[in-house]
């Protein structure tokens, strides 16, 4: 068990605490849900997990335990695997989706919506000119952000920095990004700036991969300037295929 965190969700029979997290294996690492909460599931307990379902969204599978699952203490530790697979972003995206995957490629853009944002105080989406999709006329509340397009050669991927990393990049944090518009007198200068210093340069992304209608999107949890050719990988994983 690799993290646990309790929530409480409001349901039918009114709230409800239950146990989100991740568990993991020298094979990979999952997201679940316990609905029904167990004293064995603790970060570093070394578990055996059955009777369990897997539900899919957006291609990221997580594993679901109900009150038929049951969990048993292991005496040895199980290994986990440290470092996430690294794939092109064609067989990345091809997979459906992916909780933890590496892959590295040129940042091409910054797309709209990034920089300095605006979040509903209600549910956290994005506010588009004070209205959020779901609350409608809100105040928002000021937050970083970067969606980016990143291309290895064989696909494209949106790649998404939340407010901890964007301010990495930014090189400082909301505060500083709040200043500079207001000294601009325009918001964008925020975007523009983190544009300028991402824009053709090769990164290394470590994150979640999600899959649907609209595209392909890529939760960062790193990001940092990758210290090989992404086209080298990109030609690499192509010859693969082909043999």
């Amino acid at each position: 068990v690799l993290e646990v965190d309790e929530k409480t969700i409001s349901g039918r029979d009114g709230e409800t605490e239950i146990l989100e997290g991740v568990v993991g294996d020298e094979t990979a690492k999952l997201p679940f849900t316990d609905w029904q909460p167990r004293s064995e599931i603790e970060v570093g307990a070394d578990l055996r997990i059955e009777d369990v379902y897997v539900r899919e969204f957006r291609g990221v599978p997580s594993i679901n335990l109900t009150e038929f699952s049951t969990v048993t203490p292991l005496p040895d530790p199980v290994e986990v695997a440290e470092d996430a697979p690294r794939l092109s972003v064609a067989d990345a995206v091809g997979s459906g989706g992916m909780f933890d995957v590496e892959v590295v490629g040129n940042v091409l853009e910054v797309r709209d919506g990034s920089g300095l944002i605006e979040r509903c105080p209600e549910c956290g989406r994005v506010v588009q000119n004070g209205q959020c999709r779901s609350h409608g006329d809100v105040d928002g509340e000021d937050d970083l952000r970067v969606k980016a397009i990143l291309d290895d050669g064989t696909d494209t991927v949106t790649v998404v920095l939340d407010d901890e990393l964007t301010a990495e990049v930014y090189g400082g944090g909301l505060d500083d990004a709040l200043a500079a518009a207001k000294d601009a007198m325009d918001k964008e200068v925020v975007a523009d700036d983190i544009a300028d210093s991402l824009v053709g340069r090769a990164y290394r992304v470590r994150g979640n991969l999600s899959v649907d209608d609209y595209g392909a999107t890529l939760d960062a949890a790193e990001f940092e300037i990758a210290a090989d050719d992404p086209a080298a990988h990109a030609r690499a994983a192509l010859a693969e295929v082909g043999e």
